[in-house]
């Protein structure tokens, strides 16, 4: 649990920078989105969450010593929540800052899912 809200913090502090590359550069604030440009950072916090998903459900799934009931749960729980994300960044429209603050705010509403995920499997 502790290092699937590490991963989400690291890319909750990456993401937010995303969707204000403009406002950035204009202010001269050299994020890592300025630097690397938004869509590469983008894909590399999408990638991270992947990974942990990926992690998550396998540990759930194969490692954990709960419950089989519990062990399917958040496996298949890790899964879908990849699903969701992988189906939703692939429809972010780098070019607009909107549309990649809406990828953002989602990510938060994943954050607060993994809250409710963990205690109804654990």
């Amino acid at each position: 649990m502790v290092s699937v809200m590490v991963v989400y913090s690291v890319v909750i502090a990456l993401f937010k920078d995303v969707p204000d590359v403009k406002g950035d550069e204009q202010a001269g604030v050299r994020t890592l989105s300025v630097r690397l440009g938004a869509g590469r950072v983008l894909r590399v916090c999408v990638g991270a969450l992947m990974a942990t998903f990926g992690a998550a459900a396998a540990y759930g799934g194969f490692v954990s010593t709960a419950g089989a009931l519990s062990r399917a749960g958040m496996a298949a729980g890790h899964l879908a929540m990849a699903a969701l994300l992988w189906r939703r960044a692939g429809e972010v429209d780098t070019s607009s800052s909107d549309s990649m603050y809406g990828l953002y705010m989602f990510v938060w509403k994943l954050f607060y899912a993994e809250y409710l995920l963990v205690p109804l499997f654990r």
